[in-house]
């Protein structure tokens, strides 16, 4: 089972990246209810998120990360099926 999900990003240095992931998850929590909405009631009642993150930065070695992500999504899938 997968517990996490791992993403990406470029935030501009404006931005809060507090901001970001409040964001991402309260817009992808709706997205997700509403897709599950008649199917399911595993969603109502609670938070689909949990409360913390995990954040770091990424320089030389974005390839590496970018490989990593892509192979952890393909793993997921293959466990899934």
């Amino acid at each position: 089972m997968v517990d996490h999900v791992p993403i990406l990003l470029e935030i501009p240095q404006k931005e809060r990246v507090s901001e970001a992931v409040g964001f991402i998850k309260g817009k992808s929590e709706i997205s997700i209810t509403r897709s599950f909405e008649n199917k399911s009631s595993i969603f109502r009642g609670g938070s689909f998120w949990a409360c913390g993150y995990f954040v770091t930065m990424v320089g030389l070695d974005e390839l590496v990360v970018r490989d990593c992500i892509r192979n952890q999504v393909k793993e997921a899938f293959v466990q899934i099926s």
